[in-house]
């Protein structure tokens, strides 16, 4: 929809300084007795303003001394609100900024202190006496704006209204938001768990930690190994004995991750590694035989994995010289020397 023709002075057709009201019109700006001055210190004219009967004013709390809605401000299309909130007589209690649109509903509303950095939806007294000033920059499109009271114990307030027929500039930067209300966070979630942490720099154990959930198509994550000072396998190192060498490497779950072994006899040797939280007997447990390695006469046997291998109950070795899995031929001293990485 295109405006109307603008105002023009007569007879000279000159276009004049005005302001565009919604719901009225072009209005004329007025003389102002107020002056202003360039860097010369050069006076300039009059300056021009807007009518001031073009701000509606209203008067929403008169003296209140309970929790009261108030009488609302009918907007008629004004772009910005100006509310004087005068405490007396100690005021004990909160001020409210609500607007309603079309439907009447009344919402809360983010007005700016002026004078301060704080936005806010409500201004607390707390046996207060005092007059602030407090800015709607942009109430387009708001039907109605009122200033309910709630827990009034002490003292009244008084709430004016002032609206003007345009959409303020921004007067505040870097401002500090109260009365955010609180943020509602996900039972038992991630939010939920956070909540309960204490952020700190560095490494923190997992109790004081934040958790990280994995996305389920995130089936591998890469890594990579650096040396430390302290972690890593465990070695179980022995010399072949005069027996079938049966003993226990570790007495629970664990898994091996590789072994060097040397064999000094004339002959193969063959190292048996069980799955078993006690000695192994290579005559009648080999059911829970897991490994056999067979090392030639005078030759060395490697192996190293970085996943391991599995040992549900413990890890159990024998060193014989036969390659069945029910052998139990001793072997000589010092046939064998063996070391065992596990974990």
């Amino acid at each position: 929809m295109a405006f109307p023709n603008t105002i023009r002075s007569s007879p000279e057709g000159v276009p004049v300084s005005q302001q565009w009201v919604p719901g009225v019109g072009w209005v004329v700006l007025k003389g102002s007795p107020n002056t202003t001055s360039d860097a010369a210190g050069t006076v300039s004219a009059a300056a021009m303003a807007l009518d001031q009967s073009l701000i509606l004013t209203g008067q929403l709390q008169n003296a209140q001394t309970t929790t009261n809605n108030g009488t609302p401000l009918t907007m008629n299309g004004m772009g910005s609100v100006l509310f004087e909130v005068i405490m007396a007589a100690g005021f004990t209690g909160t001020v409210n900024f609500e607007g309603a649109g079309p439907n009447g509903t009344y919402d809360p509303l983010w007005v700016n202190q002026m004078g301060t950095n704080t936005v806010a939806l409500t201004v607390v007294g707390s046996t207060t006496t005092a007059t602030h000033l407090y800015e709607l920059a942009n109430a387009s499109g708001l039907q109605t704006v009122r200033a309910r009271t709630s827990g009034v114990s002490a003292g009244n307030v008084t709430v004016n209204a002032y609206a003007l027929p345009f959409v303020a500039g921004p007067r505040v930067v870097n401002a500090n938001i109260t009365s955010a209300g609180t943020l509602a966070l996900e039972s038992g979630g991630n939010l939920a768990t956070i909540a309960t942490r204490t952020p700190a720099l560095g490494q923190a154990t997992s109790v004081n930690s934040s958790p990280v959930v994995i996305a389920s198509d995130q089936s591998n994550i890469p890594s990579t190994q650096k040396p430390s000072t302290s972690g890593g396998t465990l070695v179980y190192r022995a010399v072949a004995a005069a027996s079938n060498n049966a003993a226990s490497i570790k007495g629970s779950a664990g898994q091996v991750y590789g072994w060097e072994i040397y064999n000094a006899a004339a002959a193969a040797r063959y190292v048996k590694l069980y799955n078993k939280a006690t000695a192994p007997a290579p005559a009648t447990d080999n059911g829970l035989l897991r490994v056999v390695i067979g090392i030639a006469a005078g030759q060395r046997a490697f192996y190293n994995s970085e996943n391991g291998i599995a040992f549900s109950s413990g890890i159990g070795i024998a060193a014989v010289t036969g390659i069945t899995d029910t052998d139990n031929v001793s072997t000589a001293a010092n046939d064998l020397v063996f070391n065992v990485e596990y974990f």
